[in-house]
């Protein structure tokens, strides 16, 4: 496996576990917190690091099934978590209906860019 892909599998696996805790602390909690806040964040940044990785090693055009799922899932999860710092900046502590519900979602549909990338990888 190249560097550049190994770094990007271990970046997006690193997302894919912070992203799934934070998200059930989150749904359990109902509370949005600096912690929870801080794992998102640091589940984008992860992502964005395996999208720039797995971007510059491809050998594929960006506009597969995977590629145009992967990068809406970004720029979702993205939004989202730019919502909740913005939702949490202005005093709300206690999770609104709207902004969990997109946060569990997105994780879902971040979720399936991640496992449908891991099934195409087993294909190549």
């Amino acid at each position: 496996m190249r560097p550049i892909i190994l770094v990007g599998t271990i970046s997006v696996t690193l997302a894919l576990i912070i992203f799934t805790i934070v998200t059930i602390k989150l749904q359990k909690s109902k509370m949005l917190n600096k912690g929870i806040l801080t794992g998102y964040s640091l589940g984008v940044i992860l992502d964005f690091t395996a999208l720039m990785c797995m971007s510059f090693a491809a050998t594929h055009p960006p506009f597969t099934i995977h590629g145009i799922i992967g990068y809406s899932a970004f720029l979702l999860m993205a939004g989202g978590v730019v919502w909740a710092i913005r939702t949490f900046r202005k005093g709300t502590i206690e999770l609104p209906d709207n902004v969990g519900q997109y946060l569990k979602y997105i994780y879902g549909y971040w979720a399936l860019a991640y496992f449908t990338g891991a099934f195409m990888s087993t294909m190549a």
